[in-house]
């Protein structure tokens, strides 16, 4: 810091100038960390449960164990086993298609859960 005297003749304190960081780039572990925090909060009010059922990708248990999706009420070929190997099929199947409808699960006794693409859940509805 410097002094410096004015023509009052009083002393002040010149303010230090704060020191510029680099720019760095941001990887893409902050990127991801960004845009979540950028993404619209989930308004289960504004969502048509029946309507999106009907148009979605609806994932349920197979009787013989295991999981196998369904897009309009009909079993997508291929697209069954495991839970990961169920979700990374709908996923596939969703970029060949160019078409990427709500993605649901719905388990033995009836509760359904909105997933994100990577299967995890975003609300669940009891």
């Amino acid at each position: 810091m410097t002094i410096r005297k004015t023509r009052e003749s009083k002393t002040t304190r010149k303010a230090a100038k704060p020191r510029k960081r680099p720019v760095r780039k941001a990887t893409r572990r902050v990127a991801r960390k960004n845009a979540r925090k950028r993404a619209p909060s989930f308004d289960p009010i504004d969502f048509n449960l029946q309507y999106e059922l009907e148009e979605g990708v609806v994932i349920q248990d197979r009787r013989g164990g295991g999981y196998q999706a369904r897009y309009l009420g009909k079993a997508i070929p291929g697209v069954s086993g495991s839970w990961v190997q169920t979700v990374r099929g709908a996923r596939a199947w969703m970029k060949k298609e160019g078409y990427f409808p709500n993605l649901f699960y719905i388990n033995e006794r009836g509760n359904t859960d909105l997933l994100s693409a990577g299967g995890k859940t975003i609300h669940s509805w009891v």
